[in-house]
């Protein structure tokens, strides 16, 4: 019985995300930032939010002792799936445009966060978090839990940050 809420509290938080992350295509036109901030002028301090929010959540439910340790798996696992959507948008974007990557994010609606970034996010960090800790990890499967939620939590806040503080419109 709890698997099946558990499961359908994971699937409506999904179609929600889905929900608000649909966006309204015009044809025959331009997508314009209506904010002078765009989404990857928040990276740096988002990044550093992402990090230091989901070691102290790590740490405090699994009890780790060696905070370094964490802090660099952290970092290095959110480096990685900070860059991968990056890296795809980029390969994308030079097929048709040219090499700036700062043209890229000047000219795109290019949010980061999304569900998409979520899925990249997990599949990312709880296999390199879960390779790097499984002698300090006595259950596997509350490891893959606690870091899976820091995930999602410090997600749902940058997804929300971002639509908040830069908006655009076709």
């Amino acid at each position: 019985m709890k698997h099946w809420k558990t499961m359908f509290l994971g699937v409506s938080a999904f179609i929600f995300l889905l929900t608000l992350s649909c966006q309204t295509v015009y044809a025959n036109s331009s997508w314009v930032w209506l904010t002078d901030r765009r989404p990857y002028q928040l990276l740096p301090a988002v990044a550093v939010f992402t990090v230091l929010f989901e070691t102290c959540f790590i740490k405090a439910f699994l009890k780790f002792r060696n905070i370094l340790k964490l802090f660099a798996v952290v970092l290095a696992g959110n480096l990685l799936s900070f860059l991968i959507p990056y890296a795809f948008g980029y390969l994308e974007w030079t097929q048709f445009h040219g090499n700036n990557i700062f043209e890229m994010f000047e000219h795109l609606p290019y949010y980061i966060i999304g569900p998409l970034y979520l899925i990249f996010t997990l599949v990312i960090e709880i296999p390199v978090l879960l390779k790097c800790f499984k002698k300090e990890l006595p259950d596997i499967r509350k490891g893959a839990v606690v870091i899976g939620a820091a995930n999602v939590i410090t997600t749902l806040v940058v997804f929300v940050i971002e639509r908040y503080l830069c908006y655009g419109q076709w």
